[in-house]
């Protein structure tokens, strides 16, 4: 009642005395957005408290945009700053320690909370990009921060929300892999948010420092070094739950969606074919991250095939070692073979040096370890068989070269 006294107060006082009694006008304002902002902790809890702190948010800034009070838009950031310092440090911390296992998944009031901020996030955009105020630096932060936040909410909440699910044991009893569903996750969310920036920059309404495009760099940032120094080595290892079929299982279902997501993020919307140089390297480092993803993964996934098929069908270990070899080096082989033919086809020495020495480590492979599981004999005709592909292989490169690549290109690749 005392906000709403002092705020009656301030209108009053500019619509009688106007620029004569501005300042003491606005002191009454401001007095009753802070007190208002006081004044939820009072009244409400939990979940509730979170989600009046968005909406007073924007309840001062659209008021604060309407009267002409600037210092409304800092009552403003406090009252939103409040709800998302709630929300991601003590509601998640309550959310996941607690598991609540009798609420339902995503319609909660975890997520009620985070979409209640969000949607405050957009409003309060919309109404700082309408203002007449005069753009400056501190506009621009806080429409990129705005514009962002609705981002940074859908990410945190779709991990917590794994994390919490899977701390229950009706779910994770059924589900194993934890580790590789927030990866899924995180590329999925890296993908929509590609997408979603460049529908936006196709409709013209370009966000204030491209949020989206960053919110997707960095959750594909992270969810590269994550597969590649978690998941990866605990998927090889056979330790995230009981029999998968070969690739076509949880682990190459996070290949397929980090490729996606570098190839979303790779996606430019330009009317013009030139494109900036900085976005080339980008699309040239998304593109070797994605190789790099196929190779590795591939190489996990056979060594963890054996392994189960080993414990299954009860081979010996050396049969086991030997095929294991044996297969990693024809997919190491394919794989050069895949480069080397990508770099013909799109006019690119880069992938046919990589297939090159590729397929170079694969012989030094099968020369010093495959072969050393083979008696003298079957070693023997190996390696003529090792000399008859290297002889093969440079006669096609020098036959295709001049007839696949400009002049200038067969010469270097000849040379």
């Amino acid at each position: 009642m005392l906000a709403l006294f002092y705020g009656w107060q301030g209108i009053n006082l500019s619509a009688w005395f106007g620029e004569r009694l501005k300042a003491q006008a606005d002191g009454f304002k401001i007095q009753a957005a802070l007190l208002l902002i006081l004044a939820v902790p009072v009244g409400l809890n939990g979940f509730w408290m979170t989600g009046a702190w968005g909406i007073l948010a924007v309840a001062i800034f659209a008021l604060g945009a309407r009267i002409k009070l600037p210092a409304a838009r800092i009552f403003a950031v406090l009252a939103m700053s409040l709800g998302f310092g709630k929300w991601l440090l003590w509601d998640t911390g309550f959310w996941l320690f607690e598991k609540h296992p009798s609420e339902p998944y995503i319609l909660n009031g975890y997520f009620g909370a985070a979409l209640i901020l969000g949607l405050a996030c957009i409003a309060g955009y919309l109404i700082s990009k309408t203002s007449t105020d005069e753009p400056d630096t501190s506009h621009s932060i806080l429409r990129f921060s705005l514009a962002g936040a609705p981002a940074a909410l859908a990410f945190w909440a779709g991990s917590a929300e794994i994390q919490r699910c899977f701390g229950m044991e009706a779910l994770s009893d059924f589900v194993p892999g934890e580790q590789l569903w927030m990866s899924a996750y995180w590329s999925t969310f890296s993908i929509v948010a590609a997408l979603l920036h460049l529908a936006l920059r196709k409709s013209g309404r370009v966000l204030d420092g491209n949020p989206l495009r960053w919110a997707a760099l960095v959750a594909f940032v992270m969810v590269t070094v994550k597969w590649f120094f978690i998941d990866t080595p605990a998927w090889g290892m056979n330790t995230v739950g009981p029999f998968a079929s070969p690739a076509v299982n949880l682990y190459g279902l996070n290949i397929l969606l980090l490729i996606l997501a570098g190839a979303a993020i790779g996606l430019r919307s330009t009317e013009s074919g030139d494109e900036p140089s900085r976005h080339t390297h980008l699309r040239t480092s998304l593109t070797y991250c994605a190789v790099i993803t196929l190779f590795w993964g591939g190489t996990w996934e056979i060594h963890r095939c054996f392994d189960q098929l080993a414990a299954g069908w009860g081979m010996s270990p050396s049969d086991v070692a030997l095929a294991e070899q044996m297969s990693q080096s024809l997919f190491w082989s394919v794989f050069a073979i895949a480069l080397i033919v990508s770099g013909f086809i799109f006019v690119r020495a880069a992938p046919r040096y990589a297939g090159l020495g590729l397929f170079m480590l694969t012989l030094v492979k099968v020369g010093l370890l495959d072969l050393s599981f083979l008696s003298a004999g079957y070693r023997i005709l190996s390696f003529a068989g090792l000399g008859i592909l290297l002889l093969l292989t440079s006669v096609l490169y020098g036959y295709f070269s001049p007839k696949l690549l400009p002049k200038s290109e067969a010469v270097t690749a000849l040379t």
